[in-house]
């Protein structure tokens, strides 16, 4: 960041010309001066989705710790933004009133917003004139007036403006370089337009992928497990090997970077957007506890789904009753290999044996080519890939479970 211009401005200013926030105009009003008849958005600093990390709320203990700092003036980080571009009002809408958009520092901006708007308590240590007093869970209002006038125009916040040709959302990588931005967090900075779709993807079924085993939001995994459905079904399609580690993705969000669709599979895409997930949507929903499903048990339906569409033939079984299969044949599976396994343990020298060489162990981690291919071709063979002979099996299925239930 040294070859970007840092400034310290108060906390007062950094309210009036950075909050991230809508406060009450009452309260921005009495920070800022300004006619509260007149204020409509108090909010002029947002977080663009297209290269930010997702934004976990920070504790009660982190924030303040964050606050005391502030009050004892042992702020190093500067808060970074960038001025909102057209392209920014384009794709992210943020606010005639915006001005900048968070590069670094979504958590320390929105906390000064919290404290001075009074929704979060602060217990620690205040300094003010020459006093320090200890506070419990007080609110900003509930400190004595000249320790609130201190926070405001002796406390200091640095903040860094990147200039209009800085490439955004490099530095944000950069600046994160050192707080472990994970690999999809890295990816989804990318401009390509595989990135933009994941996102989306990711918030418009985002209820649906939080019951899915692993799948956290919070971390962008569900934007792993979506950006592997599509890799896996592009590489299917064109006869490429299934190879979806974190070094393939980055391969297949890069080749998109600064094009527009062109590079990804449209049909491939809108099959998962307008087929495979709102099916996957129809079964969770039907859950009457709140279970969730494993990422194995979600691509062995996705696996058999995506072979049924394919086949253009008329869908005679529903979507519940095709995963309720699917997890079933999937068990029988790992039943029989586990079984299989502790014979041949038994009878087979230490030196003739491994665990590699059964279907549960082999595909307890399925992102692999070779476990993948192996997962699909045990399901595929299972109906000996006769999409009229996979309706029966799942409709016998059906049948027995009704009768079973009755």
């Amino acid at each position: 960041m040294s070859k970007y211009i840092t400034n310290s401005i108060t906390v007062k200013e950094f309210v009036e010309l950075y909050c991230s926030k809508e406060i009450s105009p009452a309260v921005y009003s009495r920070i800022t001066g300004f006619d509260e008849d007149s204020i409509t958005s108090t909010k002029r600093q947002y977080s663009s989705n297209r290269y930010q990390r997702r934004f976990g709320r920070w504790n009660h203990t982190q924030k303040c710790s964050y606050l005391s700092s502030v009050f004892f003036g042992m702020i190093v980080n500067p808060i970074v933004v960038s001025v909102v571009t057209d392209n920014d009002r384009l794709h992210d809408e943020p606010g005639k009133l915006v001005k900048f958009a968070s590069v670094d520092g979504q958590h320390r901006s929105c906390v000064i917003g919290e404290f001075v708007n009074n929704e979060v308590g602060y217990t620690g240590p205040v300094r003010y004139d020459d006093k320090v007093e200890y506070y419990t869970n007080q609110y900003f209002k509930q400190l004595p007036v000249r320790a609130q006038e201190w926070f405001l125009s002796r406390c200091y916040v640095n903040v860094c403006v990147l200039p209009k040709n800085a490439d955004v959302r490099k530095t944000f990588i950069e600046i994160n370089s050192g707080v472990a931005l994970n690999d999809q967090e890295i990816r989804n900075a990318i401009d390509t337009y595989i990135a933009g779709w994941v996102r989306r993807m990711s918030e418009n079924f985002k209820k649906t992928m939080s019951k899915i085993s692993g799948a956290k939001w919070e971390k962008m995994d569900d934007c792993v497990l979506l950006s592997h459905l599509a890799l896996v079904f592009n590489n299917l399609k064109q006869n490429k090997t299934l190879e979806s580690s974190s070094k393939s993705l980055n391969a297949f969000y890069s080749m998109g970077e600064g094009k527009y669709i062109g590079s990804y599979d449209q049909e491939v895409l809108n099959y998962i957007e307008s087929h495979l997930l709102p099916a996957v949507r129809s079964v969770t929903g039907s859950f009457t506890t709140p279970k969730k499903i494993s990422k194995r048990e979600f691509w062995a339906f996705a696996t058999l789904h995506r072979e049924i569409f394919l086949s253009n033939k008329a869908v005679s079984i529903s979507n519940l009753d095709l995963f309720n299969y699917t997890v079933t044949t999937l068990y029988e599976f790992d039943k029989d290999s586990r079984a299989r396994m502790s014979k041949d343990e038994k009878k087979l020298p230490s030196s003739n044996f491994s665990k590699s060489n059964y279907f549960h162990f082999q595909t307890r981690q399925i992102m692999g080519n070779s476990n993948m291919t192996l997962f699909r071709n045990e399901f595929l063979s299972s109906y000996n890939r006769d999409i009229s002979t996979l309706f029966k099996q799942v409709k016998e299925f059906a049948k027995t479970e009704e009768q079973l239930a009755a």
